[in-house]
Formats: structure tokens, sequence, C-alpha cells
């Protein structure tokens, strides 16, 4: 598993096409290193610079934003760092699957994974999508414990309302929308068990061709 560094205790790294020389040296010699950090004020703008360099579309300061609001609000945001250089990130927010019924629970979904393109097959988005998964275990073994020490103590409570009150907090899958032409990125994520659930018309409207598919994957219930 990689380490996790806080991202303040060293000067921010930068993307350098010099190093790319040394970066290539390295990937001959497997594995890889990958370092885990959180996202800050002072390292977003490599996220935006990683974007426009791996993805069609702009994004918005409203979507950076977002990012550093989401992290601190049950999202999951990681920069992954290789030779002091952002190859890769990951950034999802966490929302109801219903708004209008909580009891359905929560999911987690992903607004960005990206790649630096000669890291693409260096397992890169792999070691990001699995740290978001160990994340969610902890997090969903950490609100069972909790529930079941809730109806431990209150015991001549139904188990029923408990069960309720669990998945109304509990990320029951892990969601993203893709462009219905990107066969890379649908590939990647149905290897790592997400499948097509729906087909979005115009959800890219600066893009050709402006459909997505909503792809998920669903994680098992838990219940007391």
């Amino acid at each position: 598993m990689p380490s996790t560094t806080p991202a303040t205790e060293s000067p921010v790294p930068t993307i350098d096409v010099q190093q790319n020389a040394s970066l290539e040296a390295a990937l001959d010699k497997p594995p890889f290193r990958l370092i885990l950090v959180d996202l800050t004020d002072k390292n977003i703008a490599q996220v935006k610079l990683l974007n426009e360099l791996t993805f069609p579309v702009r994004y918005g300061e409203h979507f950076y934003e977002g990012l550093l609001k989401f992290k601190d609000n049950g999202g999951f945001v990681k920069l992954a760092y290789m030779c002091d250089v952002l190859v890769g990130a990951i950034g999802c927010r966490v929302m109801l699957v219903d708004p209008k019924d909580p009891s359905q629970g929560m999911k987690m979904y992903i607004m960005t994974l990206s790649v630096l393109p000669m890291f693409r097959r260096c397992r890169v988005a792999t070691t990001l999508l699995n740290a978001l998964q160990d994340e969610l275990e902890k997090r969903r073994a950490t609100a069972l414990a909790e529930a079941k020490a809730a109806s431990a103590s209150h015991h001549h409570h139904h188990g029923h309302n408990n069960e309720e009150g669990l998945a109304a907090g509990q990320v029951v899958k892990i969601c993203l929308d893709v462009q219905v032409n990107n066969a890379s990125a649908i590939c990647f994520y149905e290897k790592h068990g997400f499948a097509k659930v729906a087909e979005v018309p115009g959800y890219y409207p600066d893009l050709d061709p402006k459909d997505a598919y909503t792809m998920e994957k669903r994680l098992p219930l838990l219940q007391c």
C-alpha cells in the first residue's frame, strides 16, 4: 500500500518535462514507488494542469473549489506522485443515491480520475481506485461497529430501525460518467467490477460524441 505523506511538509513538486528521461529510466525498474498525498490549496494548481494534459474538457474554477470542499465533507481526493512528479489524481464526492429517500444510502461519485499518458500502464489509476475502495471499507467497518454498539445499548429497539439508519449513512456504490467512445476507460472500469447502467444523452455538450455512460460498482450492504 503506498505511504501517505502530508503535502505541506515538502516543497510543492512540479511537472517538469526535463525529468522525463529519469522517469522513463525508473519505469524499467518496477515496482514503481507511488506516493499518495492529500489535496491542498497549495497543490491544486498541479491538478488543474494534470487535467488539462489528460482530458478533452476544460474544468472551471467551480470544479476545483468543489474538490477542496468535498474532501472535507465525506469525499475522497488523493494525488499520486512518482519521482516528485504528479502523475495521477482521483477526486470523489459523496451524495445520496436518491435525494428523496435517504434510506437508499449514499454513493461515492468519481468526479475525476486522471493519469499522465506516459504512466497509463503503470497501475497508477488502479492504485488510486484501490485507495478509494480501501478507504470505503474502513469507513463501512467503522459504521458497522458503531451501529452494532448503538444496537447493543438500545437493545429494546427493533433491529429493523437500526438497519435503516445504517443504510442511510452507508456508501452502497461507486459511480461515474464516461464518454461513450472512451473504450480504454470503459474497459478499465469493467475490469475493476463496474458495469454500464445507463446512457446519458448530451452529457458532454462540447464534445463529439456528446453522450456518456453511467457506470457503477455496487458494494455489499452491511447489516447489524
